[in-house]
């Protein structure tokens, strides 16, 4: 019994919770398959559709905790995006009503969803666990779990859930419990926890007041409707607390900002006009990073730029920087000369790096150069390692620029030699890979950039991650144009190892073409190899043998044929099993075959009038192509003419030459498939009949299926259920005919009154996982057990 069938069951009997956790259980297996076959994947699907539909039947019953706990499940199970995208249109549903409790359940849960498939390691479960624990309020657990966790080696994803759980309690106004996390994550910090982590974990606690219980009131507020707390606020104006009050709600407006930013403006919009200095800057400040446009953005950072207070500093940085990214560059000058007069070293340092890029990009190098290296002058001692090595990135590159390639090379080396993040190392490997295409040297930047696209991190090493595979495949092209062919299939195995896999194969098929058509048979071969090597699917490694006969080489594609032609998935077998009827024109490339091979894909693209140019003179030349020739040329007369299409099929079948058992099965298949549109049943089982008697594995089980439909539809449900019977008795695995041919023989079987042989055929139609089928096959095992 699967985990989709025993959740159908009880939720038929409206046990939900029960139901979810069994949907949820058959999902997790699915995402946990290597390599999942057609029923396989199907049955993933149905679970992960049934969660959302039992989240769907929770919300609409106001069982916001049920909702969530199967959208985690879906989450869990391989659908993440998906269940983030639910939860949130539920939370708004949910304000929409006024149902504040009810939207946060879903916000939090959404935020405590996991983003990377079914834990793999018993730590890995305490720290899911806790996370779902933390999500509905049971903090006791949740930290008892995480202590367990890092116990059992999960300390970095301990660390990043302590943080992440901390943000949720006070976006909460949960100020003991975040405070409580904080501790607990400083606790366990020791020296495994990487410096940058750590820094953040005590800049967002120390963007906390303690808990004070004179705030209670506005704990209290904060959870509810934000213009009571704004309200409470103002009353405490005036007293000991209220500076703790503006930094407490600054706090929760900016633990909301990435799931709610309306709400999070609105609580920051009247701190920055009645707080003290300080707070005030800060509410501005974080305005101006919430803001929908520019305007609205550098409104804010000038405003928090003009307080007089050291906190300003940051503020002026924000707005030079968002200046320059608006392309206003008299604004971006005045502003950071004003910056580098503030006294502040990485305010200081900062303006010069701005002005800097200023003047390069108004071709003013010297001025460049000069300002970078006050801007280095000024960085001296800053306690923050990232932004001098920024300037150091920037000072190499203009070195390059002037054409000092040694010494910006140098300069990246250092940067590199001391970078203490992921995302620093990146920008410094992708500046040596830059340095390395400007000089020339395509193989240096090649290593560098596959340095970087193997790289893991946050959101910015990604991206760069990504463009570093993009440059791999440019890096490829330009080796293709200056005829380095086997430095180009050297980067493009670099580029397949990373993001930019699927680009890479599709540059092997383009190349390999170009060069075969070219007469360069052993550089095409030599793409062909690199192809080869890649991890490839069963439909890749199908696209690329095709190739391999235009590259003179069609036994390497009949090699690859035979190999698939017995792979478990039928589909693939089916497609591997007909590509072997192909024939191939050995040594006399590009012949017959090859004119026939572009024919047929023209057919499979529905380009039916260029086909048949090809295929006419082809089908009447006595080539051994002719057999194949007219059942290609039949296929583009099928729907339009099925009169013309069966007699070239006929001719087909009739035709004298080799390769001839798999193309004579396939013309009687769609003789047959002519006759069943007719609901001619004496033609139709004829030809189907011949196939099903042949004892192909492959095409068996389709003929006895499209025989058992044409009697269903005909009324004869006897024939229909003998024929549908003989389809499942030849072991398909094709979800959609396994799930037709199971559910209207259990049905048919239902009819007669045979109850047993019902449920063992509707058992197996769930079991297909094919949608179309699953929900009838329960509707009607409802009934029958009745």
């Amino acid at each position: 019994m699967t985990g989709v069938q025993l959740g159908g069951w009880l939720a038929a009997d409206d046990l939900l919770t029960r139901a979810a956790e069994a949907f949820g259980a058959a999902a997790a297996a699915g995402k946990c398959l290597p390599a999942p076959n057609e029923h396989q994947h199907e049955v993933h699907q149905q679970a992960l559709n049934n969660l959302g539909s039992i989240a769907a039947l929770a919300e609409e019953e106001g069982d916001a905790g049920l909702a969530v706990r199967a959208l985690w499940l879906a989450a869990a199970g391989g659908a993440p995006d998906d269940a983030v995208s639910i939860a949130e249109k539920c939370a708004a549903a949910a304000d929409g009503q006024g149902d504040r409790a009810a939207a946060r359940i879903y916000r939090r849960g959404a935020a405590a969803f996991p983003m990377d498939g079914p834990p793999d390691s018993p730590g890995a479960r305490h720290a899911e666990n806790a996370r779902h624990a933390a999500a509905t309020g049971d903090h006791e657990t949740a930290m008892r779990l995480l202590r367990r966790a890092d116990g059992a080696g999960e300390h970095a994803r301990v660390i990043s859930l302590v943080h992440e759980v901390a943000l949720f309690c006070t976006a909460d106004a949960d100020v003991p419990h975040a405070h409580a996390y904080y501790a607990l994550g400083l606790e366990l910090a020791g020296e495994r926890t990487e410096t940058a982590a750590l820094d953040r974990m005590r800049l967002t606690r120390d963007d906390l007041p303690t808990a004070r219980p004179e705030l209670t009131a506005l704990y209290t507020a904060l959870t509810g409707g934000d213009g009571g707390a704004i309200g409470v606020l103002a009353g405490l104006r005036g007293t000991a607390h209220f500076e703790a009050a503006c930094q407490t709600v600054i706090a929760v407006a900016k633990a909301r900002a990435d799931t709610e930013p309306d709400r999070a403006r609105g609580l920051l919009r009247p701190v920055a006009e009645m707080a003290p200095p300080e707070q005030a800057v800060r509410a501005w400040d974080e305005l101006g990073s919430l803001a929908d446009d520019a305007d609205e953005a550098v409104h804010a950072y000038e405003r928090a730029a003009s307080i007089d207070h050291p906190a300003a500093h940051a503020a002026l940085r924000h707005l030079i920087r968002t200046l320059y990214e608006q392309n206003r560059p008299a604004d971006t000058v005045l502003f950071a000369t004003r910056a580098t007069a503030t006294g502040d070293p990485l305010t200081v340092a900062y303006g010069h790096r701005l002005l800097c890029l200023v003047r390069e990009k108004q071709d003013d190098l010297d001025g460049a150069m000069r300002e970078v290296q006050r801007g280095m002058a000024a960085a001296r001692g800053i306690e923050q390692p990232e932004f001098p090595s920024e300037l150091r990135l920037d000072f190499a590159r203009l070195l390059q620029m002037q054409g000092d390639t040694e010494a910006a090379t140098a300069e990246v080396e250092g940067v590199l030699a001391t970078a203490a993040t992921e995302q620093l190392r990146a920008k410094a490997v992708t500046y040596l890979g830059n340095i390395a295409v400007l000089g020339g040297d395509l193989a240096a930047a090649a290593a560098s950039f596959a340095k970087v696209a193997d790289m893991e991190g946050d959101a910015d090493v990604a991206e760069m991650a990504d463009g570093a595979a993009n440059n791999l495949l440019g890096i490829a092209n330009s080796a293709y144009d200056e005829g380095r062919h086997e430095l180009a299939v050297h980067v493009l195995a670099l580029a397949a190892r990373t993001s930019g896999r699927d680009l890479a194969i599709g540059v092997v098929e383009t190349r390999t073409t170009e060069l075969a058509e070219a007469g360069d048979l052993a550089a095409a071969m030599l793409y062909l190899d690199a192809g080869q090597a890649f991890r490839l699917e069963p439909d890749e490694e199908i696209r690329l043998a095709g190739l391999h006969a235009l590259a003179g080489r069609p036994d390497r594609a009949r090699e690859v044929y035979e190999r698939l032609a017995a792979h478990p998935d039928e589909g693939v077998r089916t497609t591997a099993g007909s590509c072997l009827v192909r024939p191939s024109d050995g040594d006399d490339a590009p012949g017959p075959a090859t004119r026939w091979l572009r024919a047929d894909d023209l057919v499979d693209a529905g380009e039916y009038a260029e086909a048949r140019e090809i295929l006419a003179p082809l089908a009447e030349d006595g080539s051994r192509v002719a057999r194949h020739a007219r059942l290609s040329l039949g296929r583009t007369y099928h729907d339009e003419d099925p009169a013309r299409a069966r007699a070239l099929y006929l001719a087909a079948i009739e035709t004298p030459g080799g390769q001839s058992d798999q193309v004579v099965e396939l013309a009687k298949m769609y003789l047959g498939s002519l006759a069943k549109q007719a609901r001619d049943w004496p033609e139709a089982l004829r030809w189907y009949q011949a196939v099903i008697d042949s004892g192909s594995s492959g095409n068996g089980p389709m003929a006895a299926a499209h025989l058992g439909e044409l009697a269903y539809w005909q009324g004869d449900h006897d024939s229909a259920l003998r024929f549908y019977e003989q389809c499942l008795a030849m072991g398909p695995d094709n979800a959609e005919l396994v799930g037709e041919s199971a559910y209207r023989a259990g049905e048919i079987r239902f009819a007669q009154g045979d109850l047993a042989a019902a449920t063992a055929h509707l058992v197996r139609a769930l079991e297909s996982g094919h949608a179309g089928f699953v929900d009838q096959a329960r509707i009607l095992l409802t009934k029958l057990n009745a």
